[in-house]
């Protein structure tokens, strides 16, 4: 039986991109209609949804006071989220897709370059490991900046190299409009371009290419792209923006003040998370070299210029590495197309049961579904939500709560302000007295007239309802208490019509 099914699978046919393909979007799209992601997540998709609703492209914009002029990074990605909200609408399936949208056409577009480049089985290997690298897989789930960059560096690198074998002009304006795609994503980590692009021409020696102008002109006008977001801002007088993100650029760059800088940090991430590939990928750089294959040495360059460089800065966060996953996938699918020779066929045909009886127990069984992040606040959200009286803004009082994980996730969800308050804040409110000289804020704010929810350990409302009974029984109700993390939400009476029967418990 297995022999006549194996006997049916052609040559040709086992290297079929297809099934890698499908095999990337069940992956990757398997969990797009779930909500709640990573608190940055919920940030960038709340910077594109209020693009697409209240018209914030050129300056990003949380909510009225949680990054209401957004200067960390330029609003390029946001303003084509928000381009794909205005089309598709603003949901978290739609937040999703979007971010996954940038690992496949990464997919794509790298396997049929090995294709073109070392043939079917480069090509076949390097998408398989490439959707089988699981902080990948992981990063790939929910919008954010560096799957863009991946995308970007890759188009930039690859049409590098079409310039490099051609010689044809074509290739080195498609690379300096990626480049600039690139710095428009996050900024300086799209340097990363030119300084593989250097080290391939050192590689192979041919440095001899960068007295052409070629090159030069490439480089400049990425940098134009580039510069079209400070130009901007500077002609409808928000420049500042650009300023505090220059600051913000070499803060980080410094680390955020962190002394401790383990160099071997990223190297022990990718070991912990991705050994095989790393293994391999080293090995695929000395092949490279030793066998003089230049476009496995543009991947290995790609690879260093991301790896080493990333590994000396300071502040380090595991997203940043997603750009050189491509680069790694190629590298380590290089020795393995030697390895498997001969027998592909039973390789294909294995994979292809495989995958296809994942798909069919994913689809059937919803595994790895459900929520996982941020469900008790969800579940505050139900709750809220069925109120006639809607609340519209969120107090924190005394750090109970993590306050970027709430205010990034309402700024997505409603566009509701979050706030840290002081204890003293809650006792201004309970005594109708100002508020704000207790509320963490980078600029002036109103909180007149706002209808409040409040997040705060049990034990300090004791505290408040001892101290204050009468007030803080006329003014506040407990509805929801979170038992996970010992958190008790509490409404304005004014807010709710179930009266003291309002409580009830989320475990």
């Amino acid at each position: 039986m297995f022999e006549n099914y194996f006997s049916k699978i052609r040559k040709d046919q086992s290297y079929s991109l297809g099934l890698i393909y499908f095999a990337a979007i069940v992956v990757l799209c398997q969990m797009a209609w779930v909500p709640g992601f990573f608190q940055d997540g919920h940030l960038y998709a709340g910077f594109a949804k209020n693009a697409a609703q209240f018209g914030h492209w050129l300056i990003p914009r949380l909510s009225e006071d949680t990054y209401s002029r957004f200067h960390q990074h330029p609003p390029f990605i946001f303003a084509l989220g928000g381009i794909f909200f205005k089309i598709f609408g603003s949901s978290v399936t739609a937040a999703r897709l979007f971010g996954v949208l940038f690992s496949l056409l990464s997919v794509f577009f790298i396997t049929r370059e090995a294709k073109k480049q070392n043939g079917d089985s480069l090509a076949f290997y390097a998408g398989l490991i490439l959707i089988a690298t699981l902080p990948f897989i992981k990063k790939s789930r929910f919008p954010n900046l560096d799957t863009p960059l991946m995308l970007f560096i890759l188009l930039s690198i690859l049409s590098y190299y079409r310039a490099f074998v051609s010689g044809k002009s074509i290739g080195w304006i498609l690379s300096g409009i990626f480049f600039g795609f690139a710095l428009l994503c996050k900024g300086p980590p799209a340097f990363a371009i030119p300084l593989a692009i250097l080290l391939h021409l050192g590689l192979t020696k041919n440095l001899k290419k960068l007295i052409k102008p070629l090159p030069w002109i490439s480089l400049v006008l990425g940098m134009m792209i580039f510069s079209i977001w400070p130009l901007m801002l500077k002609l409808t007088g928000n420049f500042d923006v650009f300023e505090k993100f220059i600051t913000n650029m070499s803060f980080n760059t410094r680390g955020r003040g962190e002394s401790d800088n383990n160099i071997f940090e990223y190297l022990i991430f990718l070991f912990k998370y991705a050994a095989p590939w790393l293994l391999l990928s080293l090995y695929g750089i000395f092949l490279s070299y030793k066998r003089k294959d230049h476009f496995i040495l543009l991947m290995g360059s790609l690879f260093l210029s991301i790896l080493i460089p990333f590994s000396f800065m300071t502040f380090k966060l595991s997203h940043y590495l997603v750009p050189l996953y491509p680069a790694m996938a190629v590298l380590a699918a290089y020795p393995i197309t030697s390895w498997v020779s001969g027998r592909q066929v039973y390789i294909y045909g294995c994979l292809k049961v495989l995958i296809v009886i994942g798909a069919l127990v994913l689809l059937i069984f919803p595994l790895t579904t459900k929520t996982r992040r941020d469900k008790e606040i969800f579940k505050v959200f139900e709750v809220v939500e069925k109120l006639e009286n809607q609340p519209n803004s969120w107090g924190i009082i005394d750090s109970s709560y993590d306050f970027f994980r709430l205010a990034n996730l309402l700024g997505f969800h409603n566009y509701n302000n979050a706030y840290k308050i002081q204890r003293n804040g809650l006792e201004a409110f309970l005594k109708g007295e100002k508020m704000e000289s207790f509320v963490h804020h980078h600029q002036p704010i109103d909180l007149s007239g706002r209808k409040w929810i409040f997040l705060i350990n049990p034990e300090r409302a004791k505290h408040f309802s001892i101290n204050f009974p009468d007030i803080y029984k006329e003014k506040l109700v407990p509805l929801i208490y979170i038992k996970k993390y010992n958190l008790l939400v509490l409404i304005e009476r004014r807010l709710i019509n179930r009266g003291e029967k309002a409580l009830f418990t989320i475990k």
